[in-house]
């Protein structure tokens, strides 16, 4: 401002000094131009113009009479220029004559000129002053605020709330002002702080210690529980195949029952308690949604039929392809849903559908489940769906079950919604978007070895005949259907004695049942050189059944229904098994039984002796390996647990498989555990362990885990053969 000022005040001047110059012809040359005009002295004139034009700022002077320049006098020509003109009068005798007009022109150039200079200096004058000034004003305050201040934003960024030091100012004299005022408060403020955060991680680590001996606590008993739980399903389970009048059979299938919805809910407090310490992981591989829900639908069933309700499942058929996720959570969720469907349901039908709406990577599925039950009212379906009702009875879809599987599905990425009406029933569904896998079904067993192989089906259900024809004819296999076990038989034998006319020949077990001895000695009276495989299938087949089916000398027992690929795996295998033929009889085996409970003792050498198996008992690690280094060319499979007195289960089986041949097959070893680590398959693979069984278990499952191992056991007594 000042500087314009300065600038405005020097312009003005300067314009002064071209006003002066015009007072000045006006005051001393219009006179003598005016006379010598009078007279016309032309001379006169342009002497007197050519002096005008030599005064300072002066461009051009001259004279106009009759709007035309009479005289002229041109010194220079200019852009910036201030003109001014005279009316030259002349008085004689009282009377004013017009001679003419005086009109001057003063160079501005020299004037702009001088004021743009002085506008250039000034500023850089200024500018500088300013510059320094500033530089000084910045520098003060940078020594006594700014940087003390930037210490102190260093100090906060960089703050350690377990020891926090305090914080000191960068000055030789201590001085009471407003910074050192802010000092102050900042290490009040940070003792507060670091007091509260060590009184918060001191709760913290008090609530993880809590946490974590919860979690120990609940491992223990969920080890401890598991034991005694695998020998009473294990005990009632043979008892019940005993022969028992009505009530005590009624009797034990109470006690079943209420042992499987004990350990059901044990798992769930195990998961609920992983879920809260935020130790349940995702793992994600690829599966079969169409696998998995038959599965669901496999392990529900007979529930559902128990109370008389029909389950339903449907899977949208454009999910052709295998996905990527977490299929154990994902059944685990299913199967909880389709459980609470069944028991909050007196009638009618359960339905578990998955709807998809499949892109070029990313299948999203909708997976629902609808019952037909009472239903629930809207005020505790709105605390449902906000995790915050406690489980009730018949009408509230609360509790454990539902709480993990709403954290389950959150997990995967996925969130679970309810809908209920009064009368009308519950459906709960929830929605995943799962990656589609870009590995192809990598199908172990060829499929053209089924293709053109006759199957025969005994069967007067058409029903059942139909679905099974319909799978076979899919598979391009021919197949015959009979009603009657002679015509089967004639079938069979056909024009050739020595050979079957079949390949597979199908029984239902509810057509023969008491017939199936018979049934089987007629076949195997005789001897073709390449039998038919027997398979037993129904609807209805329970453990004893199937068991007394194989010990007649059937090759293999369906409960239908069964997943199109598991039947179709099953006939490559019996194709594969005729195939490669294996003579030794492995229908009795010798097991080593290494538990040092004595429950689990009796109920694994229950389930082995009934069916002809040899028992070898060991209490600990090291009885295992002095049984083991005796009768190793006796042993045909080991059941180990791995946490026993002296020498733990891991260590024996690592130093059995040191102690091995290297270029052969060990002997198979099946741990048998309560452990409930996430990671205790491939611990347990880690010492050479083939397969993990975990308690408790039913006889069927064990038997499934040691039949997986019958081509294994027959090479290991082929190659003890060889060397006795």
């Amino acid at each position: 401002m000042i500087t314009s000022t300065i600038i405005w005040m020097d312009y003005k001047r300067d314009l002064g000094v071209i006003d002066q110059g015009f007072a000045q012809i006006e005051k001393s040359h219009l006179p003598s131009v005016t006379n010598a005009l009078w007279a016309e002295d032309e001379k006169q004139l342009e002497l007197l113009l050519q002096g005008i034009s030599e005064l300072p700022n002066v461009s051009s002077v001259f004279i106009r009479q009759d709007n035309a320049t009479r005289i002229s006098v041109n010194k220079t020509d200019t852009k910036y220029a201030k003109r001014k003109s005279w009316a030259v009068d002349y008085r004689f005798n009282r009377t004013k004559y017009h001679l003419g007009e005086l009109i001057v022109v003063m160079d501005m150039s020299g004037v702009y000129g001088y004021l743009a200079d002085k506008v250039v200096v000034t500023l850089l004058t200024q500018g500088a002053k300013t510059f320094i000034v500033s530089l000084i004003i910045f520098t003060l305050v940078h020594l006594l605020v700014t940087r003390h201040l930037n210490h102190l934003a260093y100090a906060m960024s960089h703050v350690n709330m377990s020891t926090p030091e305090e914080f000191k100012l960068d000055r030789k004299k201590s001085k009471d002002d407003e910074i050192n005022r802010l000092v102050i408060e900042f290490n009040a403020m940070m003792a507060a702080l670091s007091k509260s955060f060590a009184d918060l991680k001191k709760q913290k680590q008090s609530v993880q210690n809590a946490n974590k001996l919860k979690g120990e606590f609940l491992a223990n008993i969920s080890m401890e529980v598991k034991t005694p739980m695998n020998g009473l399903l294990g005990m009632t389970h043979l008892l019940s195949e005993t022969k028992l009048d009505h009530r005590q059979h009624s009797y034990v299938n109470v006690i079943q029952k209420s042992a499987f919805n004990m350990l059901e809910l044990l798992n769930s407090v195990l998961d609920f308690s992983k879920i809260e310490q935020s130790k349940l992981a995702i793992d994600q591989h690829i599966f079969d949604v169409h696998e998995l829900v038959n599965e669901v639908f496999q392990e529900s069933e007979f529930k559902a039929l128990e109370k008389d309700l029909r389950l339903l499942t449907y899977v949208d058929p454009a999910i052709n392809h295998y996905l990527v996720g977490d299929s154990v959570r994902l059944k685990q969720v299913l199967s909880n849903l389709v459980a609470k469907a069944i028991k909050y349901s007196e009638r009618g039908e359960i339905s578990l559908t998955v709807d998809a709406e499949v892109t070029a990577g990313l299948s999203e599925l909708t997976f629902s489940v609808r019952d037909s039950g009472k239903g629930i009212d809207e005020q505790t379906l709105a605390k449902i769906n906000q995790s915050k009702v406690k489980r009730n009875k018949l009408n509230h879809r609360s509790g454990l079950g539902l709480t993990i599987s709403q954290n389950l599905v959150s997990l995967m990425g996925g969130k679970l919604f309810i809908n209920s009406k009064v009368g009308l029933g519950t459906d709960i569904r929830f929605t995943l978007g799962l990656p589609n896998s870009s590995v192809i079904e990598n199908n172990l067993n060829d499929d053209s070895l089924l293709i053109n192989k006759r199957v025969l089906i005994l069967d007067n259900r058409m029903f059942l005949a139909r679905y099974l024809g319909e799978l076979f004819a899919d598979f391009q296999m021919q197949v015959t259907h009979v009603q009657d076990a002679e015509l089967a038989l004639d079938y069979m034998l056909g024009d050739d004695l020595r050979q079957a006319s079949f390949d597979f020949v199908l029984i239902s077990y509810q057509e023969l049942d008491d017939q199936l001895v018979s049934f089987y000695d007629k076949i195997n009276r005789h001897r073709f050189n390449r039998p038919a495989t027997l398979i037993v299938f129904g609807d209805d087949i329970n453990d004893s059944e199937m068991s007394k089916a194989l010990n007649i000398g059937y090759n293999n027992v369906w409960q239908l229904p069964k997943h199109p690929k598991d039947i179709k795996a099953d006939l490559i295998h019996q194709i594969n098994t005729n195939r490669y033929p294996v003579t030794t009889d492995t229908s009795s085996l010798t097991v080593l039984i290494a538990d040092d409970a004595p429950i689990s003792q009796r109920v694994l050498s229950a389930i082995l002796t009934k069916r002809g198996d040899k028992v070898l008992i060991a209490n600990n690690g090291e009885e295992v390996i002095d049984l083991w280094q005796q009768h190793k060319h006796e042993i045909d499979i080991i059941l180990m647990d791995c946490t026993m007195p002296r020498m733990s289960g891991y260590e024996a089986a690592q130093k059995i498989r040191m102690s091995e041949p290297a270029d052969i097959l060990g002997v198979p070893i099946i741990a048998v555990t309560a452990s409930d680590r996430e990671d205790e398959y491939n611990y347990c693979k880690s010492f050479g362990i083939d397969e993990v069984l975990f308690k408790p278990f039913l006889p069927v499952e064990l038997l499934d885990v040691l039949s997986q191992f019958k081509t294994r056991i027959e090479q290991h007594h082929a190659l003890n053969n060889l060397k006795n």
